[in-house]
């Protein structure tokens, strides 16, 4: 192939697998959910193939995480990588306060989780009451998605950021 910019939708359990023959500029990873279970087994045992993976990868990749899923930012731990965070910050959203399958405990102590809001599932402004981790500093958290719904909200923030993180400058950035 001939080209400067390459774009691969991976499956998750593939991700670990691809990182062997190819080295990113970027590596953006928008949530870990249980809707792949009946393949790959825990949330748990993917995200630690991803952390194996990740810790492979030097400073001249970029992380681009979801920070409103904890799952992903425990997967920065210990990483080289220069490491950027998306997110909601919009408290005007109707919190989902419902059943929170997914990443209910701290991955750094152990401890159940606290939402201060709760997009859905395990998603949201989250925090721990005994060890103190919490969602990190945002880097982008607003950008009018051309697509109406909470994952097109998230999917549009990780675009944009990986754009500016491209040198993309924000009048370049059009999304219809």
């Amino acid at each position: 192939m001939n080209g400067d910019f390459g774009v691969f939708e991976i499956d998750e359990n593939s991700l670990p697998i691809v990182m062997r023959y190819i080295a990113p500029k970027f590596i953006v990873i928008l949530n870990l959910f249980r809707d792949q279970l009946d393949r790959y087994g825990e949330v748990d045992v993917i995200a630690e193939k991803w952390q194996k993976a990740l810790r492979t990868i030097d400073e001249r990749t970029t992380l681009i995480l979801n920070a409103d899923d904890p799952l992903l930012v425990s997967l920065a731990k210990d990483v080289k990588a220069k490491v950027k965070y998306f997110g909601l910050d919009d408290h005007r959203l109707l919190p989902q306060n419902g059943a929170c399958d997914d990443s209910t405990f701290c991955l750094f102590c152990g401890a159940r989780l606290s939402y201060k809001v709760n997009y859905f599932s395990h998603i949201g402004e989250w925090f721990c009451s005994v060890c103190g981790e919490t969602r990190p500093k945002l880097d982008l958290s607003s950008w009018q998605s051309p697509l109406p719904g909470l994952y097109n909200r998230y999917n549009t923030l990780a675009a944009v950021l990986t754009a500016r993180e491209c040198h993309i400058t924000d009048d370049h950035i059009r999304l219809r």
